[in-house]
């Protein structure tokens, strides 16, 4: 018959190997969790970088049709101050102010650039930081069946050390009640 104490020990390593795995997988899933969220997270990061270039697209005509327009008043009023803007400085100013309005756009889409790179940059990083919670929470996983199986190695090595060798159960044997009475 088992001492008691040996099946208990052993009852303990169990429970305690089944919460060792439980917490393993619930830190697993808690990984889990923040990997879905950085993903999701990317996703939105990769459509502020589609907004960004949208917007800045629009703008960037925006400003064209500004310079445009601009050019076109500032010719309609030399036109009706009887100056000639086919030459000379009227040609000059209309010209110039042509390039300031395309340095302005091309001014935009480099800023709108930028920003979309970086919204582009999150994106990247929060994938990695999901790819790297993904492999944390295997490792967990991982890691808890591996302490779980050592604990319960431990109890059932805990239990043979109680159980009589096989020459103390010879004994035993041979005298049935000898060792009842010690």
């Amino acid at each position: 018959m088992c001492d008691l104490g040996l099946v208990l020990g052993l009852a303990s390593s169990m429970m305690s190997a089944i919460g060792q795995a439980q917490a393993a997988e619930n830190a697993a899933a808690e990984a889990e969790y923040q990997a879905q969220i950085h993903e999701m997270n990317a996703k939105i990061a990769d459509r502020n970088a589609r907004q960004e270039f949208e917007r800045g697209r629009l703008d960037e005509q925006e400003v064209r049709q500004k310079t445009t327009f601009a050019v076109a008043q500032q010719r309609a009023r030399m036109a009706a101050a009887g100056v000639d803007v086919a030459f000379g400085s009227p040609l000059d100013t209309l010209v110039g102010a042509k390039m300031m309005g395309e340095l302005d756009a091309l001014s935009l889409r480099m800023d709108v650039g930028d920003r979309a790179y970086n919204h582009k940059v999150d994106a990247t990083n929060k994938r990695a930081q999901s790819s790297l919670l993904q492999f944390k929470a295997a490792n967990k996983r991982s890691q808890g069946n591996l302490s779980a199986f050592s604990t319960m190695l431990g109890g059932i090595g805990k239990l043979a050390k109680g159980l009589p060798s096989p020459s103390g159960i010879a004994a035993i044997t041979a005298k049935p009640h000898a060792n009842l009475y010690r």
